[in-house]
């Protein structure tokens, strides 16, 4: 417990610092380079890492996901991803002895999805420039406010199990503490903007409808790494974090909710001026 609680405060102080160079080149790299050690780890337990040809031409395409948060990259976004595909079948083609399709499929959706989530982080903020904070809470508040819920609600009074052969531990009345929580922490973080900024407009009844979506969502992703560890016998995705395991590990409730708030803010705006 202590070490997971120091390497926690390392994260959480490591993390703050990035946000310092937000909206600049350099959170982007940042953020590049988690993507990479995300995709790593899952080539790595998968054992799609063995193939060395096909993980490095993952590894180059993940790397140029997250900047298509700059407009010169998005144009290029179709033709760079027809590439990909096109490098991917004929590796498959050369090494088709050695490496299976299950290979390819999942080489191909590491490598997009993992990245394009974690570029969300930067696409919000270009959504939304002057409130990219109160929309980045949101994400971070239903993946791992509602998951701190869930946990202390399943201990607390956690009898029916959620999905025991996917994660033992997680219940039912966990996942309801787990809504719960994502919609009364939603409530305070827009308590507190409007507080802060007395002329913005917040819709509640978007925001109310979202929070627990975004906190089943969280749950998801949790759930979909976990099973993946399940299916190739691991129990961490790496060691990078002493405690919590690899970047997999601790970001795995906050793929799917990542990419949700941005298309929210696309397409429902929950806060205007």
């Amino acid at each position: 417990m202590k070490t997971r609680i120091i390497s926690a405060t390392v994260g959480l102080v490591l993390l703050a610092a990035a946000f310092l160079v937000y909206g600049t080149v350099f959170f982007t790299i940042i953020v590049d380079i988690i993507s990479l050690i995300a995709v790593f780890e899952l080539l790595k337990s998968t054992g799609i890492w063995k193939h060395k040809v096909l993980s490095l031409i993952s590894l180059i395409y993940a790397a140029y996901i997250p900047f298509i948060c700059y407009s010169e990259a998005q144009n290029f976004f179709l033709p760079i991803t027809f590439l990909f595909v096109v490098a991917l079948f004929i590796t498959f083609l050369i090494k088709h002895k050695e490496v299976k399709f299950s290979d390819i499929s999942g080489s191909f959706f590491f490598a997009l999805l993992y990245p394009f989530s974690f570029a969300c982080l930067n696409l919000i903020g270009s959504a939304s420039p002057n409130f990219s904070v109160f929309y980045l809470l949101l994400a971070f508040a239903a993946a791992w406010i509602s998951d701190t819920g869930a946990y202390f609600t399943g201990l607390a009074i956690g009898k029916h199990k959620l999905c025991p052969e996917i994660s033992p531990k997680k219940t039912i009345e966990g996942a309801v503490g787990g809504l719960v929580s994502a919609i009364i922490s939603y409530l305070l973080i827009a308590a507190i903007f409007s507080a802060i900024y007395p002329d913005i407009k917040v819709n509640y009844i978007i925001l109310i409808i979202i929070a627990p979506i975004a906190s089943i969502l969280g749950m998801i992703g949790d759930l979909s790494a976990s099973v993946i560890k399940r299916e190739y016998g691991i129990k961490d995705y790496g060691n990078i974090m002493p405690g919590h395991g690899g970047v997999m590990d601790r970001f795995d409730s906050i793929l799917f909710v990542l990419p949700l708030i941005y298309f929210i803010i696309t397409l429902a705006p929950i806060i205007k001026i």
